[in-house]
Formats: C-alpha cells, sequence, structure tokens
C-alpha cells in the first residue's frame, strides 16, 4: 500500500479522536474549539520512519435545529523521522463539515448521529524529494454524550471512514471538564481497528 494512502487514514483517525469534547451536553450549542493531539502510528512502517505525529484540530458547531447540528472541522498533522539515512517529512491538511443529529436534547443522555464529507491533502518530503496528494474523505458514525454530573461531560462514539478506497473504523472516548458556564476543557482517546492507530488529545471548548 502506498504511505499516501497510509498516512490519510492515520490522520483521519486522528481527526475523530481530537474533536472537541462534547458536555452539559454540547450537543445543541453553538460553539468554536480547539485542540492537540499525539499519535502512535499502528503501521509498522510509519511507526519505524515517524515514530509518533502531532496534530492541532478547530471546529465550530453551528446549531441548524433543535435536533440537527453542523460541525466544521479543519486539522493539521505533522511527523518527522529517518528514512534509509534521509529525513522524512509528513504535512497532512484535512477538512470537513458533518451533519449530527442527537435524538434526546438538553436530556442528561443524548445519543446521536453523524454523517459528513472532506478532504484530505498530504505531503511528504524524503531528501528534497516531494510527494503529495488529495483525497476525498466519507465518515458516517454514532455515540451518545452523558451529562455525568452538572461539571462532567462523557462523550462515546463509534465512525467508520473511508479515504481513497481505504476504510477503518475508530472508537473514540472523551472526557470533559466544565471550567465556567461557556468553557470546557477535555481529554481523549481513540484507536482505529484495522490501522491499530492509537491517539490522545487535549481540547478546549468555548460556547456562545
Amino acid at each position: 500500500m502506498k504511505i499516501t494512502r497510509i498516512i490519510p487514514c492515520a490522520v483521519l483517525a486522528l481527526a475523530v479522536a481530537v474533536q472537541v469534547a462534547d458536555a452539559e451536553t454540547l450537543l445543541g450549542k453553538n460553539y468554536i474549539g480547539g485542540s492537540f493531539g499525539i499519535i502512535q502510528f499502528g503501521n509498522d512502517f510509519l511507526d519505524d520512519v515517524f515514530g509518533t505525529g502531532k496534530g492541532v484540530q478547530g471546529s465550530g458547531n453551528i446549531v441548524l435545529h433543535e435536533h440537527v447540528d453542523l460541525n466544521l472541522t479543519g486539522g493539521y498533522l505533522w511527523a518527522d523521522g529517518d528514512f534509509l539515512g534521509l529525513d522524512a517529512d509528513v504535512s497532512v491538511f484535512s477538512g470537513g463539515a458533518y451533519l449530527v443529529y442527537h435524538f434526546l436534547p438538553g436530556e442528561k443522555i443524548n445519543p446521536f448521529l453523524n454523517v459528513g464529507a472532506g478532504a484530505v491533502r498530504t505531503e511528504i518530503e524524503v531528501a528534497g524529494f516531494e510527494e503529495h496528494e488529495t483525497d476525498a474523505s466519507f465518515d458516517v458514525g454514532g455515540g451518545v454524550e452523558i451529562e455525568a454530573t452538572e461539571a462532567v461531560l462523557f462523550r462515546g462514539s463509534v465512525d467508520y471512514t473511508t479515504i481513497d478506497n481505504d476504510d477503518d473504523v475508530t472508537l473514540s472516548a472523551t472526557l470533559g471538564y466544565w471550567f465556567t458556564e461557556q468553557l470546557l476543557g477535555g481529554a481523549g482517546f481513540s484507536y482505529t481497528i484495522d490501522g491499530e492507530d492509537i491517539t490522545g488529545d487535549i481540547s478546549l471548548t468555548f460556547t456562545m
């Protein structure tokens, strides 16, 4: 499998995992947020060359209807390493739009479904030689937000993602804490079933 096909799958796993934490709950709220994550590649080749990658993501949520949100995301992943003694760098830019339908707005337990599409651009440089590729991405999934306490939110989700005919399933969990009525901090974890990528992240979200 081409490296340009392997890396976007790992990147999308990161993008799914570092989505801003949702709490009190966040479903049905307008907000903006950002996160920073670290990904451990499950692919042996990527692990040998790059070890770990780092990523940042921004996200905005717009309430369209009592049950429907529009979530917009943009992210950047980077990693550097050594390939046969040569310096190697990879950068991945991703963006997407997702519709989220939540069943029980305002309730302490709020299940949801999501579907979306986006684009992933991968740029690889090895000893001055550059290669780039842009692919469409599609995602469908679902999960639940749980208001554990007035200050603590839990979100769990399962997502099926495909990029350039490569697909994977990502399991994600996020724990959020409301510092104020508008400021939410979060810590998340995700795992891709086929790629075996492991991602951890921290995030901040501001409701409006």
